[in-house]
């Protein structure tokens, strides 16, 4: 989870370490902005988590302008019973046309 709310470049001595969702902060909600953030949390993940198993992530934009849910559900071998849990990351985006 630390990984996904670090931006890049945040961590001392780890300048690789977290992702660059802030970069899609003012970016209009297009499928090709999903796709990219979508590609950015797998790529994060598999990097620094090799023990976690994304089994689904989901991109919401709220009737309130400005607000979307991101929503990564993951396994990994640490939890029983081959469960699952996820994690909801709000933050704001533009929803302006370019």
């Amino acid at each position: 989870v630390n990984v996904l709310s670090t931006s890049r470049g945040e961590r001392v001595l780890r300048p690789d370490f977290g992702t660059r969702l802030e970069e899609f902060l003012f970016e209009p909600l297009t499928p090709q902005t999903e796709a990219e953030i979508q590609s950015e949390i797998e790529s994060v993940v598999d990097r620094f988590l090799p023990y976690v198993t994304i089994e689904s992530i989901q991109i919401d934009q709220f009737d309130e302008e400005g607000v979307v849910r991101l929503e990564v559900r993951f396994s990994t071998f640490f939890l029983p019973n081959e469960e699952e849990e996820n994690v909801e990351i709000f933050f704001e985006i533009s929803d302006q046309p370019q």
